[in-house]
């Protein structure tokens, strides 16, 4: 339910970015999909990497999508590019697309000439729009203000704080950007600034110098070639290094002062204002394009979905916002619409499902009681169960068959076993060991396991080692089972932990099936220390009392659980013998196994042990001494005059613990 669930979530959420792209593409058209002289064009920069190209997976699928990425070689650079804009207020927009849309950092404009990257100059100009004295203006508030698409930067040149806009490499074209703000933007006072090698111009006579005896580099790049490849975020110093880019700034939710910056003002008597009453620049109109594609919408399309699309076309040209809360709210609504019908169609679902297998549960229930208890029944019951076919009724057949073999025993445990193999539903659960799902796969170890089927023994021991916690314990439990000549061979080869509820299996299954029990010294000597510790077990369990010499030399094993393991085995099989070893090791063990050897004591009482419990019965640990004091009580009356000895003269605590040994209700 939740796998399908998820994949009608992710369907929406590729057809959702499908429609937030179409909007973006419808307002950003004119950008790339202007036919573009080869003479000269305009690329946007969105990395590079220096000496060793960018592999194919350094960048985005949905970039890759919408772009055609262009890789090029300068000066031992590998520059990547992407879009194809005639002018360069074009290359501008797309160059703010890019960041907004895809979060790279630092995209900016790169200049091309019959496919030719021209190298970086030394010379460019901005254009300066507004300054502010001593206060930082909201960089945010200024675009919202004067309705800008392109990156202003900030500059602080004590004490004032100079805003800018664009990167020109030609003085006329930042005159001709000048003309735009003023007539569609409101800009009055904006001017042109000059910048030499990255740094502001602040002396006229010494850029008049650099522009008359500078000149750009002579060598030129090779032209960029395609490339098939996805996004990532290049660094920012990678991706720009050193050309004219335009750094975004971070906003601030200040309030834009209204005051027009004083000293930057330009003057009538300027020559950056003659230029621009000389060369009037006519701006580039969006209505062209967006009535261009109201009409190719309008003859292609039929009327109502052309309403539709002119409808949607209007407001990405006016609020993208609209159109984007539009769009989330229609998503939700079909996402409800989709949720609820999943939750109705499911719960019809499962109670069909239900009613079905409870229907089918009480037909093979019923057939196969008859098939133990009515012997003339027998032929006709196994023509119909043969007769079963389908997959999910033979599941719901192995899995009567099992509940029933489960619980009876003798003449009718083995009838049952041979029609299993007649009707081959074995074969059935031999093939889903074959399966890539685990839950299948061990579903048919429990089916083999229960049912017996010994060739399938092989197979199963693969699995005595799986890293699936599942699978590992059905597999150890199915070599119980099958293994008839050697049932715990499987220990010989378990590397993995042979966990506290994987033993509890095998025990049970041991008791279940009355499995022949081998001499568990055998394991012993494993490497696995958790195969020590299950062995140490059951020789406790089964009292093989021939293998005490050998489990004594266990004391002296390196793993400190399986010393603690062996001292508990001492201690329950009450071998007296034991003792001397336990008080040999005591010193030398650690506080938790110190603690056992008294509590196994208390099994194995013996006035040998009073020399010993009366040095531990006078020590400070509260735990030690109230288990010598114990282990002194249940040696009998020597033991109890002793433990009389050392309360004289002893405090109140002291005296609490004699009485709570003495206690017989405890």
């Amino acid at each position: 339910m939740r796998s399908g669930l998820l994949k009608k979530m992710k369907l929406v959420t590729r057809f959702l970015n499908l429609k937030l792209t179409v909007a973006g593409m419808l307002l950003l058209v004119p950008v790339w999909a202007s036919n573009v002289p080869d003479s000269l064009s305009y690329r946007v920069q969105i990395g590079a990497r220096y000496g060793v190209p960018l592999s194919p997976e350094a960048f985005s699928e949905m970039i890759r999508e919408e772009f055609k990425i262009m890789e090029g070689q300068h000066m031992g650079w590998y520059k990547y590019t992407v879009g194809h804009a005639s002018s360069f207020d074009s290359a501008l927009r797309l160059t703010q697309y890019i960041t907004d849309r895809y979060n790279i950092n630092g995209p900016f404009v790169a200049k091309y000439i019959f496919g030719y990257r021209i190298p970086i100059a030394e010379v460019f100009y901005k254009v300066q729009i507004a300054a502010s004295y001593k206060k930082p203006l909201s960089i945010y508030a200024l675009k919202r203000k004067y309705d800008l698409e392109w990156p202003l930067a900030e500059e602080y040149y004590d004490p004032y704080y100079k805003y800018l806009t664009g990167s020109f490499l030609e003085f006329d074209s930042a005159v001709s950007f000048i003309r735009d703000l003023k007539d569609f933007h409101g800009i009055i006072g904006a001017f042109v600034v000059p910048y030499y090698l990255n740094k502001r111009v602040v002396e006229p006579d010494s850029f008049t110098y650099f522009v008359s005896n500078e000149g750009y580099l002579n060598r030129l790049p090779d032209k960029p070639r395609e490339i098939s490849t996805s996004a990532i975020e290049e660094s920012r110093e990678t991706a720009i290094e050193e050309d004219t880019a335009i750094t975004p700034v971070e906003t601030r939710e200040s309030i834009i002062e209204t005051e027009e910056p004083k000293e930057e003002k330009i003057r009538e008597d300027e020559p950056e204002q003659k230029s621009i009453e000389q060369e009037p620049v006519k701006p580039v109109r969006k209505d062209v394009v967006r009535e261009s594609i109201r009409s190719w919408v309008n003859i292609n399309l039929s009327p109502g979905v052309a309403v539709w699309i002119s409808h949607i076309i209007d407001l990405s040209y006016k609020s993208l916002l609209i159109l984007v809360f539009s769009i989330v709210v229609v998503f939700l609504l079909l996402n409800l619409v989709v949720v609820f019908f999943f939750i109705i169609f499911n719960k019809i679902r499962r109670e069909y499902m239900a009613r079905r297998i409870k229907r089918l549960q009480a037909e093979y229930q019923e057939l196969l009681t008859d098939y133990l208890f009515d012997e003339e029944n027998e032929a006709v019951v196994y023509f119909k169960l043969s007769n079963v076919r389908n997959y999910f009724k033979i599941q719901i057949l192995i899995d009567e068959f099992l509940r029933m073999y489960f619980n009876v025993s003798g003449e009718a445990d083995k009838k049952l076993h041979d029609l299993f193999i007649r009707l081959n539903l074995h074969k059935d659960s031999m093939r889903r060991l074959k399966k890539f799902d685990w839950t299948k796969k061990a579903k048919a170890f429990r089916e083999i396991t229960m049912m017996n089927i010994q060739e399938a023994g092989p197979y199963i021991e693969q699995y005595i080692n799986a890293k699936n916690d599942t699978l590992r314990s059905e597999a150890q439990i199915a070599m119980v089972r099958l293994n008839e000549d050697d049932p715990f061979s499987f220990l010989d080869k378990l590397e993995e932990d042979f966990t506290h509820w994987e033993q509890l299996n095998v025990h049970a299954i041991v008791r279940a099936y009355n499995i022949t029990i081998p001499d568990f010294s055998r394991w012993f000597g494993s490497e696995n220390d958790t195969v020590v510790i299950f062995a140490v077990k059951m020789t406790t369990i089964y009292q093989q009392t021939d293998s005490f010499m050998e489990l004594l030399d266990l004391t002296r094993h390196e793993s400190e659980k399986v010393r603690n393991e062996v001292i508990v085995a001492i201690g329950k099989m009450q071998m007296k013998e034991g003792i001397p070893k336990l008080l040999s090791i005591y010193s030398a063990e650690t506080y938790n196994n110190k603690l056992q050897i008294l509590k196994a004591l208390q099994s194995i009482p013996d006035e040998s042990e009073i020399g010993f419990l009366v040095d531990k019965a006078k020590e400070e640990d509260f735990d030690i001494q109230l288990n010598a004091l114990k282990v002194l009580n249940n040696i009998g009356f020597k033991g109890q005059q002793i433990i009389e000895e050392l309360s004289k003269g002893q405090n109140i605590t002291f005296k609490e613990k004699v009485k709570h040994v003495k206690d017989k209700r405890i």
